[in-house]
C-alpha cells in the first residue's frame, strides 16, 4: 500500500478566463466566472488544472492540490499562503492570505503537496 492524498473532497470548476492563464497556474476571480492569475501576494482561489483554446480553464478550488513555492520553504502542516507570482504560492510573512494544509514538500524541486 502507498500514501495517497489525491481525490479527497476534490471540487473543479470551469472559468473564462483573463488573460494568459496556462496549466498550473494560481489564479484569483476577477469577474463574474472569470479568472486570471496572480500577482505576489495576491490571495489564490485555486490552481488550474486545464486551459482550452477557446479561452476556459478548469480550476481546482478544493482538495489536495501541487504548485511550486518562492521565498520562505513553507513547513508541514497549517500555512498562512498568498501566491508568489502567476506559477507559485509562498508563506505569508505578514498572516494575511488563506490557510492552506500543506501534507508534503519537494525541496528540491521546490514543490509542495498542499489540501485547500
Amino acid at each position: 500500500m502507498s500514501i495517497s492524498f489525491g481525490g479527497i473532497g476534490e471540487v473543479a470548476v470551469t472559468f473564462m478566463t483573463s488573460g494568459d492563464v496556462k496549466k498550473g497556474n494560481v489564479v484569483k476571480v476577477t469577474g463574474n466566472g472569470t479568472v486570471a492569475v496572480c500577482g505576489a501576494s495576491d490571495r489564490f482561489c485555486g490552481v488550474v488544472l486545464n486551459v482550452s483554446d477557446d479561452g476556459y480553464a478548469t480550476v481546482q478550488l478544493r482538495g489536495y492540490m501541487k504548485a511550486k513555492y518562492s521565498g520562505t520553504e513553507p513547513a508541514v502542516g497549517f500555512n498562512v499562503a498568498t501566491a508568489g507570482g502567476a506559477d507559485n504560492v509562498t508563506v505569508s510573512a505578514d498572516g494575511e492570505g488563506g490557510e492552506i494544509l500543506v501534507l508534503d514538500i519537494d525541496k528540491t524541486d521546490k514543490v509542495i503537496g498542499f489540501y485547500m
